[in-house]
């Protein structure tokens, strides 16, 4: 965090806030599974998920829930971060999307696969929010995945940005500040 916006234009600061841009991916669906899975399994932190639905994570990534347990019993901390269906925001969502209800059932379906975990696993939080989600947030120790949403896209049709946590540098800390607020917001499941 910077005490003075000036710092924005110091010439270090954008230095490291560059180098902290690790690549681009046009779509969700172009970042490799395999990338995915390599994330999971090297954290040793913490696991921070913040999506409306992130169905795509339990749908697309072999052993999702296995991945993320033997993680918390390893002694990361995990924190998900998915949508209440009932909140305004994810009827929105839905609305915007051209999907309506499908959104919230979405969210419902997530919470569902994600219940096993959440009451037998040490380590591994979940909250219902009902924010609006500029962006879905996938971080796994330094290493953070920031989807920007575009109004009327499903999420996994927007890029995905791969941001690494370097000294200096303010990306990783503006999106995970973001998580932390609407983590602070949201409703302990």
């Amino acid at each position: 965090m910077f005490l003075w916006p000036a710092t924005d234009s110091d010439p270090r600061t954008r230095s490291a806030t560059r180098a902290e841009f690790l690549d681009l991916y046009p779509s969700r669906a172009s970042l490799p599974v395999s990338t995915w899975e390599q994330l999971i399994d090297d954290a040793r932190e913490a696991i921070d998920l913040l999506a409306f639905a992130g169905s795509f994570l339990h749908d697309g990534i072999p052993e999702f829930a296995e991945r993320i347990a033997a993680r918390a019993k390893s002694g990361v901390r995990v924190r998900l971060l998915f949508g209440d269906p009932e909140s305004p925001a994810v009827v929105l969502r839905g609305e915007e999307e051209g999907i309506g209800e499908l959104m919230a059932a979405r969210c419902n379906l997530t919470w569902r696969y994600l219940a096993p975990l959440l009451g037998d696993v040490a380590g591994i939080e979940g909250r219902k929010h009902g924010s609006t989600l500029y962006a879905s947030l996938f971080r796994f120790d330094d290493q953070l995945l920031v989807n920007p949403h575009a109004l009327g896209a499903p999420a996994g049709q927007s890029p995905i940005m791969h941001v690494n946590r370097i000294p200096g540098g303010r990306l990783f800390a503006h999106y995970m500040e973001s998580f932390e607020r609407t983590w602070q917001a949201a409703k302990p499941v």
